[in-house]
């Protein structure tokens, strides 16, 4: 590990830990690094601390039927793999039709 050394005054050093606490808090290390970064190159000032967007990353995970994955295959809630998908609706994953059962679970021979 490689170590770097700057010296700041202590106007971009307290702009630095006011940043990087404030960061911090909101839990994103990406644009924490970002600020450093800008801080240390003079593109940021007091002025300018603050950007005009939060800016939130978001992850969608879409269950989506398998057309190799075989349809015969039976769940633990004892409905076939198809049936927990809506023919009407271009195979939506809603889950099992004819129980509560929300995900389809192989059962194990």
């Amino acid at each position: 590990m490689s170590k770097v050394i700057i010296e700041l005054t202590r106007e971009e050093a307290k702009l630095l830990y006011g940043c990087l606490a404030r960061t911090f808090a909101k839990g994103d290390m990406l644009d924490a690094g970002e600020k450093v970064e800008k801080i240390i190159m003079g593109q940021l000032t007091e002025d300018s601390k603050e950007e005009p967007y939060i800016k939130e990353t978001v992850v969608d995970v879409i269950l989506k039927y398998n057309t190799n994955y075989g349809d015969n295959k039976i769940c633990e809630c004892g409905h076939p793999y198809y049936r927990h998908f809506d023919t009407y609706e271009d195979m939506y994953a809603i889950g099992c039709k004819y129980c509560r059962c929300n995900e389809f679970k192989e059962v194990n021979e």
